[in-house]
């Protein structure tokens, strides 16, 4: 007759090794712990605060935040707002005007900036500057096809106190600009994020040490119920 022993799900058959698996308690446990972590490192881009004053011009006029020549609308020709319900809109001639704001940022620290950018009225001359602290744009979009609203996506890097600016044309019609953002890249997780990591380290660690010893115990078991056997 096999040895049986008291488990944590009930009366175990040694003979039965389908039983000896981790038990529905510890596995949910176990699982909660890593789905903690995972929204954990999810939520800190989740946080992540928009440092662009009035970025969808819902103001209905460039203050506050903004400073420049372009102006701010509700529906220009084809172009409605992307969200909300006013865009910035370009439409200078010969020449582009340009729109900034200076943005506090930390010295060192990579952001993320996007924007939509439309095209869908047309018409040439045309072009798109971007500029973060002047000097040459980091984007530029000269006399391109019509298109609807697309978004931009740009790594830049902080210096404490930066100008971002953007300068554009287009001498027949309107073009337009909606939904600016400028979030920090978070490459280290937060501290409550490190905490959640401990936990489920633990937690990962204290199943690995049940199952060694599940393992030895049924070793031992299977030894002895040859030897009875014999």
């Amino acid at each position: 007759m096999p040895y049986h022993f008291l488990h944590n799900v009930g009366f175990v058959d040694c003979q039965r090794p389908q039983y000896f698996w981790w038990s529905t308690p510890m596995r949910n446990t176990l699982l909660g712990l890593i789905a903690l972590v995972a929204l954990g490192l999810g939520s800190t881009e989740a946080r992540a605060q928009n440092l662009i004053v009035n970025g969808g011009f819902e103001s209905g006029a460039l203050a506050p935040g903004w400073t420049g020549g372009n102006g701010v609308t509700t529906v220009n020709g084809s172009i409605v707002p992307h969200s909300g319900n006013f865009f910035l809109e370009f439409g200078a001639v010969g020449g582009d005007v340009s729109t900034s704001q200076i943005v506090a940022t930390v010295l060192g620290q990579v952001y993320d900036l996007q924007f939509f950018y439309s095209r869908a009225n047309g018409g040439t001359p045309s072009d798109l500057n971007v500029y973060w602290n002047g000097g040459a744009p980091i984007y530029s979009e000269v006399n391109s096809p019509v298109h609807g609203w697309v978004q931009y996506d740009f790594l830049v890097t902080g210096t404490g106190s930066d100008t971002l600016t953007f300068g554009a044309r287009n001498d027949p019609t309107w073009d337009g600009l909606d939904d600016v953002s400028l979030t920090a890249v978070s490459a280290v997780p937060e501290p409550a994020t490190w905490a959640l990591i401990g936990v489920c380290t633990l937690g990962t660690g204290a199943f690995a040490a049940w199952n060694k010893r599940r393992r030895k115990i049924k070793k031992s078991f299977r030894r002895l119920n040859k030897a009875r056997a014999v």
